[in-house]
């Protein structure tokens, strides 16, 4: 086992009751909080059972932790986001196998997110069976025979591309996406912009300790129209990238996963699963199933929803059901409509259905208002923005105010639609919650939520003066 000491890591195994506030507390950050995995999904009758690590940095400071159930399944890793990229969740694994074969278990198993497949393999493990959905992300199943398990190399993998498990993927800014592209490429990246016309786009690095060594750019949950690697389709690059792409589509309940046609040669593509379809590539996804029910998730139906009557909840999962319902509530607007939204989400309220809707309510009569509440104005002033344009026309009807920084819970999108409807995600770094167009109590909490910090929020000179 390396010496946890040299990466600032130390691996303790420890009892439930005992280190129960340190394990939550990480696992709810990682798993709840970044991964949105469902509460009643991450907290289960093992833990009391289970053997559990639990590493601390060189401050004592707890900052991973894995689990061991009685079974032999290895699960719950997981390693707090400022302590990553420092070996932590090796060290973790390394102990809980060792501590496995002492304790004279044939096999260990554990279900890897699709990822960091790579990173299992590095110690052993072999994928077993298909694709799966768990809580919503994408999983294969691996299994480790302890008995078996050479003493010093792990085995290769059996996959015909050879994963790396040292690469790791990321989400990262278009800004970032653009000059590190010209940086590896040479040349300027053509229509990645964000919110280029009604897409959607989200950018992810591929990188090897610090350099980047990969590139690719997923635009509504399921295409790939950009893709770059420093080295010419370097198969381990590639294939660490597609992964993170089809359980980022997945997670978005996109049925499949397509890319233009000249991005990747055809026979990498065929190994990867994908088929010819028109100008593209196609790979289908498995439908995910709710976890809590079992129900496979179809897209919503909200023909039929009236503002005011329809009394039922609609769960969404991708960007396109969030346009979908938040174009359906303020269309039906007949008095005010309230955005709380830290950035102004360029995507979903710098459209021109939407603006249509806003300046069809605002203009209705001399009764009628839109109130909107940001943290920060700097990438509307910079970037523009059709509802601060908007603002400007009409600004006895729409006003937009910055929340005082006592008042800015977390990164909460919120819409409120007249006293009844609503929509709400948790954060806006992803396009998950619910909406209701119906639901008084709730509609009545937020509304006072909003009044609070709308009367503590403050004007922007900048959004008052036109850049000319």
């Amino acid at each position: 086992m390396a010496d946890p000491s040299l990466r600032g890591a130390n691996v303790l195994a420890v009892q439930w009751e005992e280190a129960m506030d340190a394990l939550r507390d990480i696992r709810t950050q990682v798993f709840i909080e970044e991964q949105n995995v469902p509460v009643q999904d991450e907290w289960d009758a093992l833990d009391n059972v289970s053997w559990h690590y639990l590493a601390r940095d060189e401050l004592g400071v707890p900052a991973g932790c894995v689990r061991v159930t009685p079974e032999g399944q290895v699960t719950r890793l997981a390693v707090l986001k400022n302590h990553r990229r420092r070996g932590i969740a090796k060290d973790l694994m390394e102990r809980a196998i060792k501590d496995a074969s002492e304790r004279r278990f044939d096999e260990l198993f554990l279900h890897a997110q699709l990822p960091v497949i790579g990173f299992y393999e590095a110690f052993g493990f072999s994928v077993k069976g298909p694709v799966f959905s768990d809580a919503g992300i994408l999983h294969r199943a691996m299994t480790l025979a302890l008995n078996a398990r050479p003493s010093s190399l792990p085995r290769a993998p059996t996959s015909v591309l050879i994963r790396d498990p040292n690469l790791i993927v990321e989400e990262i800014s278009s800004e970032l996406f653009r000059s590190t592209w010209e940086r590896i490429s040479g040349d300027a990246v053509v229509g990645a912009d964000q919110g280029q016309g009604q897409n959607h786009i989200e950018y992810f690095s591929a990188t090897a300790g610090q350099e980047v060594i990969g590139l690719a750019a997923l635009i509504n949950s399921q295409w790939i129209e950009h893709f770059l690697t420093r080295a010419q389709h370097h198969p381990s690059v590639v294939l660490t990238l597609i992964d993170a792409l089809k359980s980022k589509a997945a997670r978005y309940r996109s049925s499949s996963l397509s890319i233009r046609k000249g991005l990747l040669p055809k026979k990498m593509l065929a190994e990867l699963g994908f088929a010819s379809k028109g100008r593209y590539f196609q790979v289908l996804l498995p439908r995910l199933e709710d976890t809590r029910s079992g129900a496979l998730i179809e897209d919503i139906d909200i023909e039929q929803a009236e503002l005011g009557t329809t009394n039922k909840r609609y769960p969404f999962r991708t960007f396109a059901q969030c346009r979908t319902l938040t174009d359906h509530l303020t269309s039906q607007s007949l008095r005010r409509i309230r955005i709380w939204s830290p950035q102004l989400d360029h995507d979903l309220y710098s459209r021109l259905d939407l603006v249509q809707y806003c300046s069809k309510l605002a203009r209705k009569n001399a009764h009628t208002r839109i109130e909107i509440l940001i943290h920060h104005s700097d990438s509307l002033v910079q970037k523009g923005h059709h509802l601060l344009e908007l603002s400007r026309r009409l600004p006895s009807r729409i006003k937009i105010k910055r929340a005082d920084e006592e008042e800015r819970q977390g990164r909460q999108e919120l819409l409120l639609v007249d006293d009844r409807g609503l929509l709400t995600r948790p954060t806006d770094e992803h396009y998950q919650g619910w909406a209701n167009f119906n639901d008084i109590a709730a509609s009545r909490r937020l509304h006072k939520l909003f009044d609070r910090a709308w009367r503590t929020a403050s004007e922007d000179t900048r959004l008052r003066v036109l850049n000319l």
